[in-house]
């Protein structure tokens, strides 16, 4: 199971790193530069329509991911009993986002946009079904390639457009949108056909109980995820309610940042859709404690990689990105980088709670850092701007980061995190942070040959203080290892 770990997050790793950043730093956010505040308008009720999103799918991608994990002879009952359960909560989602949209947006969109706006988490939600169930199969590197085909459909579709390829088309925020519909419904019918033999003939029959029950049996995780949307895709909801003056800006800003942010985080939720199946084959097992062992080893490792050289070079980075009037997202875009670190924390231990039944755990304190994010954003925004949609995102993302350590360390008690090991991590960020800033003011390279040069050492000490060891990967790989 290590081994098959190894293995595809490698390749969803490469997959992503090569497509995602093109997508996100290219297509997205030159529709951003080009369209502000349409931009801003969009990002700020369609992260508000991503809170409600619990209610189209109800946590059950996790859910179908471990029961065909566990029974995959039992496929085609399976996925005509979710699939219609998900359909029946795509349509009360629609009636939830519609009444928030005339809540709080009538006033700064039209009621068209804001339908469509709705179709890009509907759709998603059919794809991210159809991919757990094609991960549940145990097909892990075809769901690592799907995993890119969308956001490879919207970049050389949007990205052909902004290039102007087509002369005659000058782009809007309704191309944005809808593309983004296309390219959900593309990989749709691209998981149908691969699995065309195990999903036809289809035949739904399941009635409104039937439903019901399994409305009922997904609940606790459903109101983990409602309570994780609160707290993680709200910040620009709530910049709006508490600097009602000033939130088109600040809400501009904020979405500069918080698509690096966002970019990293997805490192996270790619190493939890590739766990969770395998946490839920390996129960409560020992192996399933090593495995969170070694998720969380490298997914620390990639923090390090990650967040370093954005902290020391973030000058060059943000100017690159968005040009000389940057400075002032400096200091806020340090802060937010620890809630990647949080995040990370987030997906992985989140994820073996999850695949045990235990996610409800985490639910206490989700509230709390529900309401420790709204207490300061009150305070903080009006007064603050910027910094107090940061300050609020990052403080409560890392408050729930190391509760799910905690959790999951009560329930999978184990000494492979003992003060050794974290004692190495320690010595690793330090000398680590202290070699970057040595490299940044003593060397004359190019700020991004400095990056690659500080991020090759880091690796470099890990093995050296044996954090991280090419023999065991290189043992691991040669494995015969039955999944």
């Amino acid at each position: 199971m290590k081994r098959e770990f190894l293995l595809n997050i490698a390749l969803l790793l490469v997959l992503n790193f090569v497509i995602k950043p093109l997508y996100i730093f290219g297509v997205d956010r030159q529709i951003q530069l080009q369209l502000p505040e349409d931009y801003t308008l969009f990002s700020t009720i369609f992260n508000s329509f991503l809170v409600l999103k619990v209610f189209n799918d109800f946590g059950m991608q996790s859910q179908v991911t471990r029961k065909i994990a566990e029974n995959p002879s039992n496929f085609k009952a399976i996925f005509s009993s979710y699939f219609a359960t998900i359909s029946f909560l795509n349509v009360a989602f629609l009636f939830m986002a519609m009444g928030l949209y005339f809540a709080f947006f009538s006033n700064v969109m039209s009621v068209e946009k804001a339908f469509f706006i709705s179709l890009i988490p509907i759709s998603n939600t059919f794809m991210t079904f159809l991919r757990a169930n094609m991960a549940g199969l145990g097909y892990y590197r075809t769901d690592s390639w799907l995993s890119i085909l969308d956001r490879t459909f919207l970049l050389i579709s949007l990205g052909g457009i902004l290039l102007g390829l087509i002369p005659s088309w000058h782009i809007n925020i309704w191309d944005f949108i809808i593309f983004q519909i296309i390219s959900n419904t593309l990989v749709c019918l691209v998981v149908v056909f691969l699995l065309r033999h195990q999903i036809f003939p289809l035949k739904i029959n399941i009635s409104l109980r039937k439903i019901w029950l399994i409305i009922l049996e997904a609940s606790p995780v459903a109101l983990s995820i409602l309570l994780m949307s609160i707290y993680y895709r709200s910040d620009a909801f709530w910049v709006k309610q508490f600097a009602p003056n000033d939130w088109v800006g600040i809400n501009n800003d904020y979405f500069k940042i918080f698509r690096i942010i966002d970019a990293l985080n997805m490192i996270g939720m790619l190493f939890a859709g590739l766990l969770l199946p395998m946490f839920a084959r390996l129960g409560k097992s020992e192996d399933a404690v090593k495995l969170m062992h070694l998720s969380s080893k490298i997914i620390i490792i990639i923090c390090l990689l990650g967040i370093l050289p954005m902290a020391i070079f973030t000058e060059d980075l943000l100017e690159l990105l968005y040009g000389n009037g940057s400075y002032g997202l400096v200091g806020p875009f340090r802060w937010f980088l620890w809630s990647f670190f949080g995040m990370s924390l987030i997906y992985i231990f989140s994820t073996i709670l999850t695949a045990n039944g235990l996610i409800g755990k985490l639910n206490p304190y989700f509230l709390a850092a529900i309401l420790l994010s709204i207490l300061l954003h009150g305070l903080l925004d009006a007064k603050y701007g910027l910094w107090g949609a940061v300050i609020a995102n990052t403080s409560a993302i890392l408050f729930v980061g190391i509760s799910s350590v905690w959790v999951s360390f009560v329930h999978f008690p184990s000494d492979l995190w003992n003060g050794i090991n974290v004692g190495r991590l320690l010595v690793l960020a330090l000398i680590s942070t202290l070699v970057g800033l040595a490299i940044k003011h003593n060397t004359e390279l190019l700020w991004w040959l400095q990056a690659i040069l500080l991020n090759s050492l880091v690796l470099l000490f890990a093995i050296l203080l044996k954090i991280f060891s090419i023999n065991n990967v290189i043992f691991i790989l040669k494995r015969n290892v039955k999944l």
